[in-house]
Parts: C-alpha cells; sequence; structure tokens
C-alpha cells in the first residue's frame, strides 16, 4: 500500500486496511514531502502502522525528523527499507546523541536513503546491510562504509559539492561487495578531489562490476582500478566520459569485459 498524506488519504482508510489485512506480511510507503504539514499530523498515520510492525516486509517513508525519532518496535519480517527526513537536517549539536533507528529489524537487507539522510546524526543497522543506494557527500558515504562490512551492492550519487580536502580515515575492505555505481547528482563527470580520494580508500577484493566516470579515477585510472581489486580479475568495467581509448584498458585487463564510452573529440586519447 503506497499512502501518500499529501492527497489527503483518511486516517480511518489506512486503519481499515491494516485492519482487513489480517495476519498478511506488509509493504507500506508513507510519505509527505511538503515540508509544511505538521509532524503532528503526519504522527497518527505513523502510529498506526508502527502497530504493525512486527508484519512489516518492506517500508518506504519520508517524514519530518520528529516523526522518524518515534520509530520503534520489532519488525521481524522487514527485509527493504528506504527512508529520510523530507527536509535537510541541521547539523546537531556535539552533545546531542545520534539517532539509532530499527535496530530491531534484524532481517534487513536492502536500504535505499533519501537526498536528506545524514549517517552522522541517524544510524542504522549497516553491518546487516548487503546492498545498499544513495545520494551523498564523499565524508558521508565513507562513514557508512566503514560500518557495512556485509555490503555486496553499492550505488551511490555523490554530490557534486567540493569538500574540503581531508584525507580520509581508512576504510576496511568491503570483501562481500561485487557491484560499485559511482555516479554524480548532476549526471555529469564534473572532476572532484574528494571521490579519487573515496576510491583511493577502498578495497574491494571480490569487485566483478565497476561502473564509473574515469575522472573518478585519478591520473592513473588503470592503476586506480587495479588498487580497487588487488587480487583476481573484474569481470565488466562501465567507463563514462573517458579520455584514456578502450584498447588500453583492455591490454591492461585481458580478462575483463570493458565498455568505455570516450568524451568528444578533442579531449584527447590514451
Amino acid at each position: 500500500m503506497r499512502l501518500d498524506v499529501e492527497a489527503h488519504v483518511p486516517l480511518r482508510s489506512l486503519e481499515s486496511w491494516l485492519q482487513r489485512s489480517g495476519d498478511c506480511p506488509l509493504s507500506i510507503a508513507l510519505s509527505c514531502l511538503d515540508t509544511r504539514v505538521p509532524s503532528s499530523s503526519l504522527q497518527p498515520f505513523l502510529d498506526a502502522i508502527l502497530h504493525h510492525a512486527s508484519r512489516l516486509r518492506s517500508l518506504e517513508i519520508c517524514l519530518p525528523l520528529d516523526n522518524l525519532r518515534s520509530i520503534k518496535g520489532s519488525m521481524p519480517l522487514l527485509r527493504s527499507l528506504t527512508m529520510g527526513p523530507n527536509d535537510e537536517l541541521i547539523d546537531p549539536a556535539p552533545s546531542e546523541p545520534r539517532l539509532h533507528l530499527f535496530t530491531d529489524a534484524l532481517r534487513m537487507e536492502s536500504l535505499i536513503l533519501f537526498t536528506f539522510f545524514n549517517p552522522f546524526y541517524i544510524t542504522l543497522p549497516w553491518s546487516q546491510i548487503t546492498s545498499l543506494t544513495a545520494s551523498l557527500y564523499v565524508h558521508e558515504a565513507a562513514e557508512i562504509m566503514r560500518n557495512a562490512a556485509a555490503l555486496e551492492i553499492l550505488i551511490i550519487i555523490v554530490y557534486n559539492v567540493d569538500e574540503l580536502n581531508l584525507p580520509l580515515a581508512p576504510i576496511p575492505p568491503l570483501s562481500s561487495l561485487h557491484t560499485l555505481i559511482l555516479k554524480t547528482s548532476s549526471g555529469g563527470a564534473e572532476e572532484s578531489t574528494g571521490i579519487p580520494a573515496l576510491l583511493d580508500a577502498l578495497s574491494l577484493p571480490a569487485l566483478l562490476f565497476l561502473n564509473t566516470y574515469e575522472c573518478f579515477l585519478g591520473g592513473d585510472p588503470v592503476t586506480a582500478i587495479s588498487a580497487l581489486r588487488p587480487t583476481g580479475c573484474l569481470l565488466r568495467v562501465h567507463i563514462l566520459a573517458a579520455s584514456t581509448s578502450q584498447g588500453v584498458y583492455e591490454k591492461a585487463f585481458p580478462n575483463t569485459r570493458f565498455v568505455v564510452e570516450e568524451v568528444e573529440e578533442g579531449r584527447g586519447g590514451g
């Protein structure tokens, strides 16, 4: 059931549907993108859903932070979560404790994070997540990777914002990650000092598929790819906006299938 609060769905309709659903597992989406709607108006809808938390199998939720703070309860069936606040979070005071959510969703594996998610304030059970899709700043992505050792699929849309060129703290090897897709929020290939630094900090011994822009691989993309997968070989690599020819990649990695989309003429070749 998808419930868009902005569409003025009556609360009684939700309660009736939940009652009629019996003991069936639930897949529910509850969102309100209109930041003018007060959290107090949305809380009864969330409370009605959380009353059946033990039956939730899939949940999508985009609400004010005040509503997210009320999420609690055992969710033994929950496998898939899409979530985030519906407005940008102001950085919390250093003395404010982190908000720990879904700590009792012990089977949750798949996670999609909305734009305004802040991993320095909201903590999820990262250690059990195997698939993550999110739009993040480089330092936010690194923070999650340090705690998500079970990741197998990682899709990150990186914000095109120049971040302080500070060294990233070490990231433990992601030994199960086999798919890495790294793009930018604008869809372009703007150079960034932060993204190559992130890739340089990664060790992905199980990586099979890589999809990213060549400029994210730094000045020596062939060496950067080798460092990502220090043992064995990648099966597929998709390089976007490349100035290095496909032949150069294929010579360096003869057992890998490359798809190289080169830049327009005039940008040079490898």
